[in-house]
């Protein structure tokens, strides 16, 4: 977000110095299979998004998919990123990538 937009980079505190303006934290904690928060919090208010998971198969059929995916067509080795799995998987044009 800071990226996309300059207002969020910085702000000027009362001692003058410059500190982030959107802080960004990570927890992990709980011995659910998967639950996840995302919390936007302001001044008088917070939005949250929260996912939970039952079990652990929606991250099984994610490592098909990616699997599927990786065999598809020569890839140079390395790391790829997920977005460009879920990106094919969502595309018409390409009905054979499946989960």
């Amino acid at each position: 977000m800071a990226a996309a937009d300059e207002r969020w980079a910085l702000e000027v505190g009362q001692a003058g110095d410059e500190r982030p303006v959107l802080e960004v934290v990570g927890v992990r904690a709980g011995a659910a299979p998967g639950t996840h928060l995302v919390t936007f919090d302001g001044t008088g208010e917070s939005v949250e998004l929260r996912i939970t998971a039952r079990d652990r198969s929606a991250y099984a059929e994610g490592a098909i998919a990616a699997a599927r995916w990786l065999v598809l067509e020569p890839r140079a080795p390395g790391l790829h990123p997920f977005d460009a799995v879920v990106d094919d998987l969502l595309s018409p044009a390409r009905s054979t990538v499946t989960a």
